[in-house]
């Protein structure tokens, strides 16, 4: 009598059943790398935006520029800091902090940023409800496909009282 080599059926279903669990398991985590990839774009910028905040308030202890508003040099061009931080207004001060000149400056909280970042500054309050204590401004920078309203971005709030500024991370809508 020749026996009969191979897999039964049953094995081969319980086989594929394996197979579609571990899949069905796994595939989340391959499937939300775009979110990812945004996240850790929006941390490279909180850190650019961060290095050139210390870069400029070193220099503003130097120069003795540390108390109210004012203006420095910061390579070719000059900025306005408050309390020796760079200002929260996008287009004097804080895209030359982190070197983006060509960054588009928006005032339309909902329009779809179209280009690689884009820009609001010298605002009293951002979407997801942080604001300024007194006079200071927030700057929110956001990314590719997102809008000013979207919590998918890094931003900045200068205080102008003295405190050191906050720079902070929104990805609740990335």
């Amino acid at each position: 009598m020749k026996k009969n080599k191979g897999f039964t059926l049953i094995e081969l279903v319980v086989v594929i059943v394996i197979l579609g669990i571990l899949a069905a398991t796994a595939a989340p985590k391959f499937i939300d790398l775009t979110s990812d990839a945004t996240v850790a774009k929006l941390q490279g910028m909180l850190g650019a935006i961060r290095s050139g905040t210390n870069m400029v308030h070193a220099k503003a202890i130097v120069q003795d520029k540390t108390s109210d508003l004012d203006s420095m040099a910061l390579g070719d061009v000059t900025i306005d800091v408050h309390s020796g931080y760079p200002t929260a207004q996008w287009s004097a001060s804080l895209k030359y902090v982190v070197n983006l000149d060509n960054v588009d400056f928006t005032s339309v909280p909902d329009e779809v940023c179209e280009d690689e970042w884009c820009a609001r500054g010298n605002q009293q309050s951002i979407p997801s409800g942080i604001t300024t204590s007194g006079t200071g401004g927030i700057a929110k920078i956001y990314s590719n496909g997102y809008s000013f309203n979207d919590q998918c971005s890094v931003y900045y709030v200068n205080h102008q009282d003295g405190r050191e500024p906050e720079i902070g991370l929104e990805t609740a809508d990335c």
